[in-house]
């Protein structure tokens, strides 16, 4: 809602009005990840942002757009993808004019047509591949002008229907082991982004704090290990959300650094709060995981093993954490974490948390970041 009240201030061209006279909430409805970004781009004043708001925002609302209404961009990297409408179009002059229910004009420097957006040609389309089960799509998407701007390699292309096989697979291993979980997925993720593979043993996976509603994921994974990054990215944006809407911690900490028993850098309290959120969540996931497969004949795999390892990290995590540091609402929310992880050590009391992977982790940090690691607690003291 914030985010709409800014861009109702910050519309970047004559016919801005029509946008205005919709409304706050058909916007907040409407508008993709891809335009929320944009958004804060232009805000920061970032070079051609603003021409990927008239475009996004013509994607995001064209059904509630009047006819004849247009928008003209030129200079854009090609290709533009524009998700909703399905649109894959060349950047460099484009113009694209609303012209009935469901049917659109477009002038591009590769050609011109107009039609109903379904018999879009296919040179015309975008790579994506609806997920139906979900209500989302899997979008291969270079050209929504993105990868640049959120430090990220491109987005595979050719990729959203193997994206979207692979995710309705995980998805139905989440809907069978938590289905409340599979439900805050089915009503917060609408679009899947595939990315690039960088080795047989990297699986990547992330989400975008301007992008809420979006996860980005490669494909080298089994189905069980892309259930839980699933899991781990929806634990990220449901963070954000909350985030935005009230502090964790004092700002006078903002700069401050602290051991994460995930990465191999000094992290700020920001991030280690999302950690501890995080892989909250996946503990409790990978416990449920676990009972299914037990007793299930013939499921067989290491979930116990990363779960032993995962509460030893949090138990870890929670410790490096000065209390003084939070808020009353960053203090609540270490408190349930701790509880709900507590509550998965008590339950799963023949496999205890595994201390030698977390105790060699902090050891090579400690050696890498020796002024940090004075204010560090060791794991080995929580064993």
């Amino acid at each position: 809602m914030r985010q709409a009240l800014r861009l109702l201030g910050c519309l970047p061209w004559e016919q801005s009005s029509v946008f205005r006279d919709l409304g706050m909430r058909t916007l907040v409805d409407s508008a993709t990840p891809f335009l929320w970004h944009h958004v804060q781009q232009h805000l920061a004043g970032m070079g051609s942002a603003s021409s990927y708001v008239k475009l996004h925002l013509f994607d995001s609302l064209f059904d509630v757009l009047p006819d004849h209404f247009s928008v003209a961009t030129s200079g854009l990297a090609s290709p533009i993808v524009l998700p909703s409408l399905g649109l894959s179009v060349a950047g460099a002059q484009l113009e694209l004019r609303k012209i009935g229910v469901q049917r659109v004009q477009i002038k591009a420097q590769d050609g011109e047509w107009s039609g109903l957006i379904g018999q879009v040609p296919v040179t015309m389309r975008c790579d994506r591949a609806r997920l139906p089960e979900l209500g989302s799509f899997a979008l291969a998407a270079r050209g929504c002008g993105i990868a640049g701007d959120v430090g990220l390699e491109d987005p595979l292309e050719g990729g959203a229907a193997a994206l979207a096989q692979d995710v309705s697979r995980a998805a139905a291993v989440i809907r069978a082991t938590d289905p409340e979980m599979y439900e805050r997925l089915r009503l917060r993720t609408r679009w899947f982004v595939p990315l690039e593979v960088m080795g047989p043993s990297t699986h990547r996976s992330l989400t975008v704090r301007s992008m809420p509603s979006c996860m980005f994921l490669s494909r080298n994974t089994t189905v069980e290990r892309l259930s839980e990054a699933i899991v781990h990215e929806l634990s990220h944006a449901e963070l954000n959300v909350m985030m935005d809407s009230k502090p964790l911690f004092s700002d006078a900490f903002r700069n401050e650094r602290f051991y994460s028993p995930w990465r191999p850098d000094p992290r700020p309290l920001f991030g280690v709060l999302h950690a501890i959120y995080v892989f909250t969540q996946v503990a409790e996931f990978q416990k449920l995981l676990r009972e299914r497969q037990a007793s299930t004949p013939g499921e067989n795999s290491d979930v116990g093993r990363r779960l032993a390892d995962g509460l030893a990290r949090l138990r870890t995590a929670r410790r490096q954490v000065p209390p003084h540091a939070l808020t009353a609402a960053g203090r609540a929310l270490m408190d349930e974490c701790s509880a709900r992880a507590t509550a998965v050590e008590q339950s799963v009391v023949a496999l205890p948390p595994m201390w030698g992977p977390v105790s060699e982790h902090f050891d090579a940090w400690a050696k890498a970041n020796p002024v940090e690691a004075r204010a560090a607690t060791d794991p080995r003291l929580l064993a």
